[in-house]
């Protein structure tokens, strides 16, 4: 359930985020790109049912992002990379601790998620 509304905050974030190329939430981004590419790799290790749910939802979000500077772009694809990294390097078999830091981390993106729509999707 939690999984299926940091999605929703994902996709309700990105077209608030493309509005302004300057991005003065730029740091927010990155982080949320950061715990997608880490969710993208710690949910199907430990068989959660969205599949490949989470790089489309960081396609999606970049796609949001195409009026932004090229650059951001690519940093924001280089956090979603180190996501992944990060996580893989840290677990190879689903444990008690790996589903708790995929929790953690659908918790803090979703929290995430709804700041940046928050402060920025109405401007």
């Amino acid at each position: 359930m939690r999984a299926a509304l940091l999605l929703a905050a994902v996709l309700a974030a990105a077209p608030a985020a493309a509005q302004d190329a300057a991005a003065p939430f730029e740091k927010s981004l990155l982080g949320l790109s950061e715990l997608l590419g880490a969710l993208h790799y710690l949910r199907p290790l430990c068989r959660a049912p969205e599949g490949d749910a989470w790089r489309a939802r960081m396609a999606a979000l970049l796609d949001a992002e195409s009026a932004a500077p090229a650059a951001l772009r690519e940093r924001m694809a280089g956090a979603f990379n180190h996501g992944y990294a990060t996580a893989h390097e840290g677990y190879h078999t689903c444990t008690p601790r790996a589903r708790l830091l995929a929790q953690h981390y659908l918790d803090q993106g979703a929290a995430l998620a709804e700041d940046i729509a928050r402060r920025h999707g109405g401007s």
